[in-house]
């Protein structure tokens, strides 16, 4: 079985990380409840949880992704494509955080959220690597 155990740990630890952002954003939304109550205007709460949804799932599917094709160099691209996609909403969650709450912004935060993304997508450029030595074989 030839491919990247580096796809398989860093897809491992986005399931991981996916399902905890996942539970902080149903406390999120139980949150935004509490505001609506209170007549705090809430759009700004909304854009930003579901910016972190998005985000979350696409995390989770693209771990899955890792999982399930870590030993599969053909479809590297695949992990790739997803990869470039969490690495994308990320920014554009930190971005939005930015805008609409200035005041909770830490660039730790981004480097931190950025890290697994980053080696996963390595992960998938050594399995695209594999599977053209493969095809020249």
């Amino acid at each position: 079985m030839e491919g990247s155990r580096f796809l398989r740990v860093t897809g491992v630890l986005m399931i991981i990380f996916a399902s905890v952002a996942l539970v902080a954003v149903v406390f999120a939304v139980i949150g935004i409840g509490i505001l609506a109550a209170g007549d705090v205007p809430i759009a700004r709460f909304i854009v930003t949880t579901s910016a972190a949804f998005l985000g979350a799932v696409a995390e989770f599917v693209t771990g899955i992704l890792g999982v399930k094709n870590w030993d599969r160099p053909t479809r590297a691209n695949v992990c790739i494509g997803w990869g470039i996609t969490v690495i994308a909403l990320s920014l554009i969650a930190d971005a939005l955080v930015f805008a609409f709450f200035p005041e909770c912004f830490q660039i730790a935060s981004i480097a931190i959220g950025l890290i697994i993304p980053i080696l996963y997508l390595l992960g998938g450029f050594q399995n695209r690597k594999l599977a053209r030595k493969q095809e020249d074989l």
